[in-house]
């Protein structure tokens, strides 16, 4: 924060040009701009429901990529993770998350 006529910072090089603007008084309300929001990628319109799980696979962050393969192996339980029984654990995930997201 700078200010014109504030006191000089008297380390600064630039002290002809730009002044240092103290923090406001305890008393005087200080509103802090809120953090600019990047707007999200217009997903690709498709009929096809696999390309909208695939452009939505590919938005995911790391985290939560890995919190996806964290509630996909615990939808497996016991059952080997192979060809066959994907659908099934598939299934089991998405049906457990129905509810917000809240449950794995």
């Amino acid at each position: 924060m700078f200010r014109k006529g504030a006191p000089a910072w008297p380390e600064n090089n630039l002290s002809e040009h730009v002044t240092y603007d103290p923090p406001p008084p305890a008393d005087e309300e200080v509103v802090e701009a809120p953090a600019p929001r990047l707007a999200p990628k217009p997903m690709p319109l498709s009929n096809n429901p696999l390309v909208e799980i695939a452009v939505l696979m590919a938005a995911l962050t790391y985290g939560e990529m890995i919190e996806l393969g964290a509630g996909m192996w615990k939808a497996a339980g016991d059952q080997p993770v192979t060809e066959a029984a994907l659908p099934g654990i598939l299934h089991r995930w998405a049906e457990g998350r129905k509810d917000g997201g809240q449950s794995q």
